[in-house]
């Protein structure tokens, strides 16, 4: 749903959706499939811009980190941002900026695409290394066994990158306490 901002006076447009994302749509490995989407809030003129404030519930599946297979998700989240004009926006390759201006997005189109804002708030929502269970033992890095699904390592799971082998010597180290 697209919302053309030119047309926003006085009181603030408010919406309240339900659809549903693609993974596809995503561009992001970690989602295992279509991602259901209420999204709910107002976007309202301002002085310098447009304000943006809503609430987003997702569910869906992601993939955990260790063994790829889907795990039910569920998230919740609000947002708030400010929309200004790309003619705004700082021309120098590197600016300082202020507390207010984080939540600042400089656009050129004066219609705001409420599926790009739920894609967007999507990303921000997704875990950083999901797993289908804190004991999750995955694949092997060395052979890529399942140890989850109790395939035996075929490489014996011993290759210890250099780089930590002095730190491994000094955990094996008999004469330490």
């Amino acid at each position: 749903m697209d919302i053309d901002l030119s047309e926003l006076e006085g009181e603030p447009y408010r919406f309240d959706l339900n659809f549903e994302v693609e993974q596809e749509d995503l561009a992001e490995p970690a989602v295992a499939g279509t991602v259901s989407v209420h999204l709910a809030g107002s976007v309202r003129r301002l002085d310098s811009g447009y304000g943006l404030k809503g609430r987003i519930e997702l569910n869906g599946a992601i993939r955990c980190a260790r063994c790829m297979s889907p795990v039910p998700w569920t998230a919740e989240d609000t947002f708030s941002y400010e929309l200004r004009s790309q003619d705004e926006a700082p021309r120098e390759d590197e600016v300082e900026l202020s507390e207010d201006e984080l939540e600042v997005v400089f656009t050129d189109s004066l219609v705001l695409n409420l599926a790009e804002v739920a894609v967007q708030q999507i990303l921000l929502c997704l875990p950083m290394k999901p797993l289908c269970d804190d004991h999750c033992a995955g694949f092997c890095p060395g052979c890529g066994a399942d140890l989850k699904a109790g395939e035996p390592c075929r490489c014996g799971g011993e290759d210890v990158d250099p780089r930590w082998a002095p730190l491994l010597a000094l955990k094996n180290d008999p004469d330490r306490s």
